[in-house]
């Protein structure tokens, strides 16, 4: 099953992150909040290991956030980020799948870090990955 924007409302959610606030562009301060939901995982990895994984580097998308918030106080969407994962666990070719974040910045940072990323040792197989989140602002 792919992610896709239409699925994510009501979806479970995996985990979010609520840090500290950033000035946005109104002058007002925002706390910027990012929320992973239910991946789509195709291939021999284990789910939790991943959601463990993406988890734990919640802090640098929400940094992506918080910049498109400085610019545009109203900035909030859907995001499904797609990507592969090799059998030595770096990541490839890790796109934009969908998105209603209408920030091209946010979405090349978020693509960015993903594209950096080492995960464990998935097996023999290629792993494909879409992995919906939703960022907002309180």
């Amino acid at each position: 099953m792919r992610a896709s924007i239409g699925n994510l409302r009501g979806g479970a959610s995996i985990g979010s992150l609520r840090g500290g606030p950033v000035v946005s562009s109104d002058g007002r301060a925002r706390n910027p909040i990012v929320r992973s939901l239910q991946p789509s995982i195709e291939g021999t990895l284990d789910p939790a290991i991943l959601e463990k994984y993406v988890r734990a580097r919640l802090s640098a998308f929400r940094e992506c956030y918080g910049r498109a918030l400085r610019n545009n106080a109203g900035a909030k969407g859907d995001v499904v980020l797609h990507w592969t994962i090799a059998s030595d666990g770096r990541v490839g070719e890790a796109r934009v799948q969908s998105s209603t974040l209408e920030d091209p910045e946010t979405l090349g940072c978020l693509t960015s870090l993903v594209n950096r990323w080492r995960l464990p040792n998935p097996g023999a197989t290629l792993v494909a990955v879409s992995y919906p989140f939703s960022f907002y602002a309180d």
